[in-house]
């Protein structure tokens, strides 16, 4: 590739970096607010406790999940901008949920479903990345894999 293709390239990066931190932050305020609200009360109303445990640990799940995401992402934003200051590292291991949750109401539902695309995307950003020679980086040894699932 020639000068104009790389700058081109790395200009698609930051782009596709900046939009996937927007809806990563979108996302993760959205997520906040409905696990905070009467909303989240409201469905979980007249539930089991291992229920409702069940459903606070999704709810912290799916947002540290997306802190994570938000996190690397501006790692990667940092790594185009100076090669040499920052290695972004492997996110780890695919996330799934946990099959073994009771099921959750529609909309937290939908917003654990976003986190773990959020996350996958990432992911799979971060990997591409490491394999493109333009970046000027490479990826560093994988963190350490959460020890929890949602």
């Amino acid at each position: 590739m020639d000068g104009k293709q790389i700058f081109n390239r790395q200009k698609a990066m930051l782009n596709l970096i900046d939009g996937l931190y927007m809806e990563a932050v979108v996302l993760c305020d959205e997520a906040r607010s409905y696990f905070d609200s009467a909303a989240a009360a409201n469905d979980q109303r007249g539930t089991e406790g291992t229920d409702r445990a069940a459903f606070s640990h999704a709810a912290l799940v799916a947002v540290t999940r997306l802190n994570q995401s938000i996190a690397e992402l501006l790692n990667l934003r940092m790594a185009m901008e100076r090669p040499a200051a920052v290695t972004p590292r492997d996110m780890g291991r695919e996330q799934e949920p946990s099959p073994a949750l009771p099921p959750l109401p529609v909309r937290a539902a939908l917003i654990v479903e976003a986190s773990l695309d959020v996350h996958a995307r990432t992911r799979r950003l971060t990997a591409e990345m490491a394999d493109d020679d333009d970046t000027g980086f490479r990826v560093a040894e994988p963190l350490a894999p959460p020890s929890f699932t949602a």
